[in-house]
């Protein structure tokens, strides 16, 4: 059986690549000449947003058809039934249903984009009903994912999707925001890779500090998982060092690595 550190640094080292993957999907131009096709995959799979985040949107699971919308990289873009959308990273091994091609290309001729609104705007249900379900603000990213008619069919950050009906004004990201992102969580995996990776620093004298602005605590598991969140105005204790992450651990004992160590204050 694999020791824990040994497991740690394994799972690291695959999110890693993950992330690697992720950040190759998003830089990659789409491919022109796609033909969309449904599949099925063997096993499964995370969906993947198309943020540039590697929190996965949704699983694909065996013995169910997804419809491939296009390509990038070696990623494909894949939609589930339910209208969401993500990266199939990897795409080994997966079964091809090319008998309803002509029907797939109709449904994918939007290509969603990241946008903001100039003002505060209602995200109407898509039931017809004439109730918001949402209020988009300015200064947050929505993604479009899909138009009907003049509306756009867009979705928050809560997977909470609706129509708004008046797109006037808004600002489109495109994929800024996506790359942007994923920049972020390649940099936050080659850390967290890096560290548990690391030895423990033996001659670490713990300290107590507070942090300039929210930051994650990672688990110390190498699967890029938030333990808890550190804030501002509160002291934590850094009881380790392992390459440029601290061992940190809060008032209630959860520890995990801090990452981004940058402008913390030492008391």
């Amino acid at each position: 059986m694999e020791k824990r550190a040994e497991q740690a640094e394994r799972r690291a080292l695959e999110m890693l690549e993950n992330a690697r993957r992720l950040a190759s999907a998003v830089a990659a131009t789409p491919d022109a000449v796609f033909a969309p096709f449904w599949f099925a995959v063997p096993e499964a799979r995370p969906l993947m947003g198309e943020d540039g985040s590697l929190s996965p949107v949704a699983e694909l699971a065996p013995g169910t058809w997804y419809l491939a919308v296009g390509k990038r990289g070696d990623a494909l873009v894949a939609q589930a039934a339910d209208g969401m959308r993500g990266f199939l990273l990897d795409a080994a091994g997966i079964q091809r249903d090319d008998a309803d091609s002509a029907a797939a290309a109709a449904k994918s001729g939007f290509e969603p984009f990241w946008f903001a609104v100039p003002v505060s705007r209602p995200l109407m249900g898509e039931d017809g009903s004439m109730k918001a379900v949402a209020n988009l603000t300015p200064g947050t990213w929505y993604l479009a994912i899909e138009r009907r008619g003049d509306a756009l069919v867009a979705q928050a950050a809560d997977r909470k999707r609706g129509l708004l009906l008046d797109t006037t004004g808004i600002q489109r990201g495109d994929e800024e925001v996506a790359k942007s992102n994923v920049r972020e969580t390649l940099r936050a995996a080659e850390l967290l890779a890096s560290a548990v990776a690391a030895s423990p620093e033996t001659d670490f004298e713990p300290f107590w500090f507070a942090v300039p602005v929210p930051r994650p605590l990672m688990s110390e598991d190498g699967s890029m998982t938030a333990v808890a969140e550190l804030a501002p105005g509160t002291w934590y204790l850094a009881v380790g060092k392992r390459d440029d992450a601290l061992v940190a651990q809060t008032a209630d004992r959860v520890r995990g690595l801090l990452l981004d160590t940058t402008g913390i204050q030492r008391g």
